[in-house]
């Protein structure tokens, strides 16, 4: 490999690698939750493995690093197995910002990495039998018949996320949050051009560059995105609520029930004075927690209203569902508390507006909910005198 293409092969990666860097040093739980953050990292670290083996290839290649030729083909091949695993991380993220409750479950995980199990099983096994990919004589890496497979299987995941990222963004009306939603697709769309080119062009830095812009294009939308995200627990904050709430309002009606509930922690006070502002904090993110996942398997919208409140909104309320959210809620409270083992247990008060009538305004749905709110604490500390 002539010294000038080598050289600006290795700096365009390296430069991806210091870019990758910089995104992990900014991931905050103001752009999401510390489950999303975890993944988002995973796949920082899934497309940095994959750096890390184009810039042993590329130093091997033009002679700067003596592995023999087998070795850097072999490197070739194991970098290439890093992005189906990139691209798994990915669909992961995307599933579970886009609000899909299975997303959380051990079932879902197994079942949806059963693709990516396979794939990576053929990769090891091409080692000896060449299905993906073998190295010749030469050194160079000579396509196997399963490469194809590859490349099936990183495209079901992005068709995947593209399909379901469309769905929402038509049902984004307000407009809320399709940036984010545009940006998936074009995660996708960019990583998909790069490795045509790639394909067509090989040897080239392509892939990296594409595959980077993907990651900064999401980032810079994720940073954009906290204008409406609670800095402590990662919910939407109340400037969301507000449009949420009174967009749901216009659309409310008796066929189309909206249900409001305000929520507080019990005893929210007593736990910052008698604790520390430290458990207090857990006690808002382990509450939040709790309230996001009972939330999600109603397909509902949630946010911290401020300080110890929250608001839920349900759209299409059916006549079940709010004996079901509170039962769900119930159970995430208690896994909540023995995970968190605090010297107090936490609970909430609750109380629901229904809104059949769009010409209903925020504050008038927001102010019975709160009546209903008071009344349930009151009610609770009656019983308890």
């Amino acid at each position: 490999m002539d010294f000038r293409y080598s050289f600006v092969y290795l700096i365009v990666n390296i430069i991806c690698v210091l870019s990758a860097v910089v995104i992990l040093a900014r991931l905050g739980s103001n752009i999401g939750s510390e489950t999303e953050n975890k993944i988002f990292r995973n796949m920082l670290f899934s497309y940095m493995a994959f750096l890390f083996c184009e810039i042993l290839w590329v130093l091997s290649v033009s002679n700067r690093l003596p592995l023999g030729a087998f070795a850097h083909g072999l490197i070739k091949i194991i970098g290439t197995a890093f992005i189906p695993i990139m691209v798994y991380s990915w669909f992961q993220y995307a599933e579970t910002r886009f609000g899909n409750p299975a997303a959380h479950t051990a079932r879902f995980k197994l079942l949806t990495a059963i693709p990516l199990i396979i794939m990576l099983l053929i990769y090891i096994s091409s080692v000896v039998t060449g299905a993906v990919a073998r190295v010749d004589e030469s050194g160079a890496v000579v396509p196997g018949p399963a490469l194809a497979i590859s490349g099936l299987i990183d495209n079901l995941y992005g068709v995947a996320v593209v399909i379901h990222a469309i769905i929402l963004w038509r049902k984004d009306k307000e407009g809320f949050r399709k940036k984010e939603y545009a940006a998936h697709i074009l995660f996708i769309v960019i990583c998909t051009v790069g490795g045509i080119t790639d394909a067509a062009v090989s040897d080239t830095p392509v892939m990296p560059m594409a595959i980077m812009l993907s990651f900064n294009l999401l980032f810079i939308i994720l940073q954009e995105s906290k204008i409406f995200n609670d800095s402590l627990t990662g919910l939407n904050n109340r400037r969301l609520a507000d449009r949420f709430i009174s967009s749901a309002i216009k659309e409310s009606s008796q066929d189309s029930p909206l249900g409001i509930f305000m929520m507080d922690i019990d005893d929210f006070k007593n736990i910052n004075d008698v604790y520390g502002h430290l458990e207090g904090d857990r006690a808002l993110i382990g509450v939040s927690e709790a309230l996001r996942k009972a939330i999600s398997r109603h397909h509902g919208f949630l946010a911290r209203w401020g300080g110890d409140e929250f608001v839920a909104a349900l759209p299409g309320l059916k006549e079940d569902t709010v004996a079901r959210f509170k039962e769900d809620l119930e159970q995430e409270l208690s896994a909540v508390n023995r995970q968190l083992g605090a010297p107090f247990t936490l609970s909430l008060s609750m109380g629901e507006e229904t809104c059949l009538d769009k010409s209903r305004s925020l504050a008038d749905v927001i102010a019975r909910a709160d009546e209903q709110l008071y009344a349930d604490k009151a009610g609770k500390k009656r019983r308890i005198a």
